[in-house]
C-alpha cells in the first residue's frame, strides 16, 4: 500500500501533522512519504492532506482513497485533529457508528455538554465564510434563510457574522447584527434555536443545549438536527444527544494519539 502525506511549505502546522502520521504508520510498520507542496497523485493508494483545497489539487479521479485533516469539532479545536475519508465534515468517512463512550468519558466528559434548556428569547443565525469549502455543495442565501425563520416565528432574528471574515454577504433585512465580540457559547446560550448551514457552532449549540436547524448535510450535528424544516422553530423536539457525542470523539485525535499508531489503528478499518 504506497501513502504519500502532503503538507504547504508556507503552513508548519501541516508539515508537523503529516510527520506525525507518518510516525504512526510506522508503529504499524507502513511507510509513507512525505511531499512539501502539491501535485496530482496517480500513482498512491491513499494521500493526506490537510484541507479540502489540498485535497482537490492533489486527489486524481480514479476513487482512490484521501484521507483529509482538519481542525476537529469538540474544543480545543486547535490541539484535536480530525481525520476522515474522501470528504469534508459529515461528508466524510471516519467509521465511528454507534462507538462506546470510552473517548467521550477520557477527553470531553467534563461538563461541557449541558442540560437541554432552550429557553433563549431570539433565533440565532450563524454566517460562513464566502468561499469556504464547506460550502461547495449548497446554494447560499442568506436572506431566503431569514425569509423562511420569519414565516414559522415572531422571534427576534440575530445574525452572527464571523469573527473571522466580516461583512462578506451584504446587508441582510429583516435582523439584528449580535456582537462578534462576545464568545460562542454565550450568544448560543442566550438563543432559543441557532439557525446555520453547516457551520461547526452546531456542534456548539448541541452541546450547549440549544436546539439547531442546518440546511445541509455536510454538518456535523445533522442528524441531531432539525433538517432544513423550521415548522417546529417554536417547539424544538429533544435530540438523544448521548450516541452522537460518543460517535464524534471517534473523528478527532490528540497528536499523540495520531503519532503513537491508535489513530491509524482505528482508521485502518477500511482496509481491514
Amino acid at each position: 500500500m504506497k501513502i504519500t502525506c502532503y503538507a504547504s511549505p508556507q503552513w508548519k502546522h501541516q508539515i508537523v501533522a503529516a510527520k506525525t502520521f507518518v510516525n504512526g504508520l510506522k508503529r504499524h510498520n507502513i511507510n509513507a512519504n512525505i511531499e512539501i507542496g502539491f501535485k496530482r497523485d496517480t500513482k498512491s493508494d491513499l494521500v493526506l492532506v490537510w484541507g479540502m483545497r489540498s485535497a482537490i489539487k492533489v486527489r486524481d479521479n480514479s476513487g482512490k482513497d484521501f484521507l483529509l485533516m482538519e481542525r476537529s469539532y469538540f474544543e480545543d479545536r486547535y490541539e484535536w485533529i480530525s481525520l476522515g475519508y474522501n470528504g469534508l465534515n459529515n461528508r466524510g468517512e471516519f467509521y465511528n457508528k454507534n462507538m462506546p463512550g470510552d473517548r467521550w468519558n477520557k477527553h470531553f466528559n467534563d461538563g461541557r455538554m449541558k442540560e437541554w434548556n432552550p429557553i433563549g428569547d431570539h433565533v440565532l443565525l450563524t454566517l460562513q465564510i464566502r468561499g469556504d469549502n464547506s460550502l461547495n455543495h449548497v446554494h447560499v442565501n442568506y436572506q431566503q434563510i431569514i425569509n423562511e425563520i420569519r414565516k414559522n416565528t415572531d422571534l427576534p432574528i440575530y445574525v452572527r457574522d464571523h469573527p473571522h471574515r466580516k461583512n462578506t454577504w451584504g446587508k441582510l433585512n429583516g435582523v439584528h447584527y449580535a456582537d462578534t465580540n462576545i464568545p460562542i457559547a454565550e450568544a448560543i446560550r442566550k438563543a432559543k434555536v441557532v439557525v446555520t448551514i453547516n457551520s461547526n457552532s452546531g456542534v456548539d449549540a448541541i452541546l450547549g443545549g440549544t436546539p439547531v436547524i442546518n440546511i445541509d448535510y455536510g454538518s456535523m450535528v445533522w442528524d441531531l438536527a432539525m433538517q432544513n424544516d423550521f415548522s417546529n422553530i417554536d417547539t424544538p423536539p429533544i435530540p438523544n444527544r448521548e450516541q452522537w457525542a460518543y460517535d464524534t470523539s471517534y473523528c478527532q485525535w490528540l497528536p499523540s494519539e495520531i503519532e503513537n499508531g491508535d489513530a491509524w489503528a482505528h482508521l485502518k478499518k477500511r482496509y481491514s
